[in-house]
């Protein structure tokens, strides 16, 4: 597991994650993505490394968690909400659920 330090002044309880926002590439090949297209509804989700787990998350789905700390992962783009960090960062906290995928 990584070690991430949780600098955001945030906690999360419950079934709450922490995921801290990632930037996306403004060039993703040799093809230049516009950052209102990549920002838009249709791209649906944020990217971001998990820096804190609620007591919760994932309680009762067996062994092994969905994700954990330092895993980069996809969350759905509405779930949540967005929370400026006292590092200064940009979080969003959501339910466990609303993670749909890791980054291998």
């Amino acid at each position: 597991m990584t070690l991430i330090k949780n600098n955001s002044g945030w906690r999360p309880v419950g079934h709450a994650v922490l995921v801290k926002a990632m930037e996306l590439e403004e060039k993703q090949s040799s093809i230049h993505i516009p950052k209102a297209v990549r920002e838009s509804a249709a791209t649906g989700e944020m990217m971001g490394v998990v820096v804190a787990l609620g007591a919760d998350c994932w309680n009762g789905e067996g062994e092994t968690p969905r994700a954990t700390v330092g895993d980069i992962v996809l969350v759905t783009r509405y779930s949540g909400g967005i929370l400026s960090g006292s590092d200064g960062a940009t979080y969003k906290m959501v339910p466990d659920h609303a993670i749909y995928a890791v980054k291998e």
